[in-house]
């Protein structure tokens, strides 16, 4: 049986939404845990289908979390922008999000 490593099930986990608590420094360990189960339970089958891009509502959390962190720490200036730049900015950091999801799981999928 092939092993998986904690960075590749952290990468796998972080490039589907889970987040590291502020805080803490990885993971809970029953998350690496329940992944080595299911990993023992699928006999580590090869995945047959592509991992699909996060779905809209994951990128709408995290862009929401993102700007809402520019904003706290006054890196962006809500007051300084109209409906226009705030709509431009949503946009391209959504997409910027995307290509990192994509990113990222693609590199989880490559280290199996």
């Amino acid at each position: 049986m092939k092993t998986i490593t904690d960075d590749q099930i952290r990468a796998v986990f972080l490039a589907n939404g889970f987040t590291i608590k502020e805080g803490q420094t990885d993971l809970k360990p029953y998350v690496f845990q329940a992944a080595r189960a299911l990993l023992a339970l699928a006999q580590l089958e090869p995945l047959t289908k592509p991992i699909r891009d996060a779905d809209d509502e994951l990128l709408t959390g995290q862009t929401h979390h993102l700007i809402g962190a520019l904003m706290n720490h006054g890196l962006l200036l809500p007051e300084k922008l109209d409906e226009t730049q705030y709509r431009t900015l949503w946009d391209v950091v959504k997409r910027e999000l995307r290509c990192v999801n994509r990113e990222g799981a693609r590199a989880a999928q490559s280290n199996t």
